[in-house]
This record gives structure tokens, sequence and C-alpha cells, in this order.
């Protein structure tokens, strides 16, 4: 399973920190399942050799941002991070990593969780919706998928229930959305001037 990126010099440019632990989070996932990943800048000359993946022309593609996600959406509540599958966009909220950069890297691994087909994780009888992952045992804000809405510790380290469950996911439900769109999953980074 081969996922190319394409982060915009602009966006690296205007929040490279929040790239860096994206990125990172993305290579934390990546060690445990099965996806070659890829990352360009688009806006900067490519390797000699090498082809610049052109995202707008994928119907896969994925967009990532750093936006004021309260501005651009009208939650309920503070929204941090969100992956919206509808949409393909999956967004981080700038003006709160601004304030609290130190967090990036535990929510992008949990939004990443989400994009790789997880679900929350939570108590037996914490409130939830239909969809969660519901532990009979053990303590559910140990896990990088409790929702950071409800963490009072972020987490950093992906469990083995969350590792397994997002390699099966990706190994036969990413596979099989390739094979019937015929074309490789993008994930691009964009600015917010093209995410509205």
């Amino acid at each position: 399973n081969r996922v190319e990126f394409v982060i915009s010099k602009e966006v690296w440019k205007r929040h490279q920190y929040l790239v860096n632990a994206f990125t990172a989070a993305l290579v934390e996932w990546a060690k445990y399942i099965p996806i070659r990943q890829t990352i360009y800048y688009d806006g900067l000359p490519p390797f000699v050799g090498e082809a610049m993946p052109d995202a707008k022309n994928c119907k896969n593609a994925i967009k990532v941002g750093f936006v004021d996600l309260q501005e651009e959406y009208d939650f309920d509540k503070k929204i941090i991070g969100i992956w919206l599958p509808t949409p393909r966009r999956l967004l981080f909220d700038v003006d709160y990593f601004q304030k609290n950069p130190e967090e990036i890297f535990s929510v992008a691994l949990h939004e990443l969780g989400h994009l790789f087909g997880l679900p929350h994780i939570v108590n037996r009888f914490e409130p939830g919706s239909t969809g969660y992952l519901v532990l009979a045992e053990g303590d559910a804000r140990d896990y990088v998928m409790y929702p950071t809405a409800f963490a009072d510790r972020p987490q950093n380290q992906l469990s083995e229930i969350e590792i397994e469950y997002a390699r099966h996911q990706v190994t036969y439900i990413l596979s099989l959305d390739q094979l019937m769109s015929r074309q490789e999953c993008q994930i691009a980074f964009d600015d917010t001037k093209s995410m509205r």
C-alpha cells in the first residue's frame, strides 16, 4: 500500500513545526502498518528523474491542512483535529497548536489512526457513541485513540491493539479502496485557501 504525500512549500514555511510533528507521527504509524510513504514538497524542484505527483488530479487525494477549525466549521465544542472522510480532509487547528506545539504529535497520531480506520477507544461506562471500541478491562486513557477532548494525558505510544487494528484496516480496507479506484492513495498538504 503506497501512500504519497504532497506538502506545499507555503504550508511548510508557515507551519514547519506542525508539518514536522505530523511527519513524525506518520513515520511512527509506518513502522507498524503496511504502507510505503513518500513525501513530496510541492513548489520545490523534484529530485532528478522523479515525476512530481499532482494531488489535484487524484480523486482519492486527502487534503491535510492547518486551519482555524473554529472559524472554518461550526462545532459545538473545541475541536483541535479532525478526519473528515467524506470530503477527504484531515485538519488541525492552527491556533491551538501555535499555543500548544507539544501536543501536535499525539493529536496527529490520533487523527492518523482515524484515517487508517480506527475508532475511538473508550472505557466501559463512559459516554460514547456508536462505532467506539469499548474496553472490557484496562484504562482507555492509556491509548492514542482515546478521544482527545476527554484526555487529561495525551498518549504518544501506539498500543498493540491499535497497531493490529490499523494493520488489518490498511491491509484489507485500503487495498480494496485502491483496487476499486485503480489509483494510488495520495495525501496532500494544502494551504487554507484551497481548503475552503
